[in-house]
């Protein structure tokens, strides 16, 4: 094999290896930054749910369906449920049976005021505990983050064409410079 040939090859697995590891690197740390993201919405969104209806005491009617359908920031699959210091439920947008699973959940919380994030198949769940006049409350958001998975998507197809792009320029690059090097010997 030519020198010149070795050299090309040597360089362009070397800038390929550093380019493939920062883009990966890159999209690790946005992915990250979309979970912590989507979670701190989905705690906005509890927060408001427990001030909405506890504090104002519209667990029962229905104040909180009709504001959801004019919220702008509505998450894809919205789930948010209440449940009472004896875990039964005092609220929910969704169906019993969904409401069942988070209720098991309440005994795993780390400490009393800390905020617990967890997955569940495709969708991403919080649960906060609530304080309202001397009485406890468990509040449940969860939902799909359609939005920052479609982001990151697209991020993941820049990267992939930026870095085929950069590997044609890099066995460019180290043609001609393996070139340089080599024509003072020749």
């Amino acid at each position: 094999m030519l020198i010149r040939n070795r050299l090309t090859i040597i360089f362009t697995l070397l800038a390929t290896a550093i380019q493939v590891t920062l883009s990966l690197l890159v999209w690790y740390f946005y992915s990250l930054y979309r979970q912590e993201e989507f979670y701190s919405r989905l705690e906005g969104k509890a927060r408001v749910a427990g001030r909405v209806l506890i504090s104002r005491r519209h667990l029962h009617d229905d104040f909180f369906k009709n504001m959801v359908r004019t919220d702008l920031l509505t998450i894809v699959e919205e789930q948010i449920s209440i449940f009472d210091q004896q875990h039964k439920l005092v609220f929910t947008n969704r169906t019993l049976k969904e409401s069942d699973y988070y209720k098991e959940k309440i005994p795993h919380l780390p400490s009393s005021d800390a905020i617990f994030e967890f997955r569940t198949g495709h969708l991403e769940s919080i649960l906060i505990p609530y304080n309202d006049q001397g009485q406890r409350f468990f509040i449940f958001a969860s939902g799909y983050d359609r939005i920052g998975f479609a982001k990151l998507g697209t991020l993941q197809q820049i990267l992939l064409l930026a870095n085929l792009l950069g590997f044609s320029l890099i066995v460019l690059a180290g043609w001609y410079f393996s070139g340089r090097v080599l024509k003072p010997i020749s």
